[in-house]
């Protein structure tokens, strides 16, 4: 639900108006795509998942501007965590990670028609419409924020009931300050759906606190219980919205 209005959000900052229904559609066709597409990419499916009537490639530069704002989220959370962990090397890595992102998008900003003329493509036209988030509709960058702050923190608190859940009293903000650096690791685009290597990185950050093979069931359990539960809800999503709808459209 909280992926659904992010979707919204970002896609009105765009100047595309979408329903929460709708968005609630193409967010649970992206779980279902994410489940075999590593880093993430099954998100682009949710351009084609949404049903209105504006061009694709102006939802591609959605897509990828959201996934701008919640690296710009977890940066945010891991600099927070860096501090109550007293850990400078994440604390390092947060600061360059925030920079070079506004670095990038300052950049695009203010060199936006040269590049355009320098990297004359489709795919290159659509990365850097992506970037121009200073020039987005402000309400609805900074609600789109909210929004990935707010998942990020729900599925911190979701990781912390498992690790109770198996006997583990450890602390929540330990937790939130783990959790975003786990999810990084977990989009290096080794694996599909980052299978295998989402269980490395919980086992190598939580391993001053808590035991390897408590963390590797921790994470194969938030797999279970948050990617794959939600990605086979969203093969019925995908049914509906690329079989079902197509399919009345065609007759009609």
């Amino acid at each position: 639900i909280i992926g659904a209005f992010r979707w919204r959000e970002i896609t009105n900052s765009f100047g595309i108006k979408i329903n929460i229904w709708n968005s609630f559609k193409a967010v649970m066709v992206a779980f279902s795509a994410n489940l075999v597409a590593p880093a993430k990419s099954g998100d682009f499916v949710k351009a084609y998942a949404t049903n209105i009537s504006t061009k694709k490639e102006k939802l591609g530069s959605a897509v990828i501007s959201e996934r701008i704002i919640d690296l710009i989220s977890l940066g945010i959370l891991g600099l927070l965590g860096s501090f109550y962990l007293e850990n400078y090397l994440l604390l390092i890595f947060n600061i360059i990670m925030l920079m070079g992102i506004l670095g990038v998008l300052i950049l695009a900003n203010l060199y936006f028609e040269k590049l355009k003329l320098i990297f004359s493509s489709k795919i290159s036209d659509l990365l850097l419409q992506s970037l121009l988030l200073f020039k987005a509709k402000r309400l609805g960058i900074v609600n789109t924020l909210f929004f990935s702050l707010l998942n990020w923190i729900v599925g911190g608190l979701q990781v912390w009931l498992l690790f109770l859940s198996l006997g583990e009293n450890i602390s929540p903000f330990i937790v939130l300050s783990i959790f975003p650096i786990t999810v990084l690791i977990s989009i290096i685009p080794i694996t599909p759906g980052g299978l295998g290597v989402r269980e490395s990185g919980f086992i190598f950050m939580f391993l001053p606190f808590i035991s390897t093979h408590v963390s590797t069931l921790v994470s194969l359990f938030y797999y279970i219980f948050v990617v794959l539960f939600l990605a086979l809800i969203g093969v019925f999503f995908t049914y509906y919205i690329f079989w079902h709808e197509n399919k009345n459209t065609t007759k009609s």
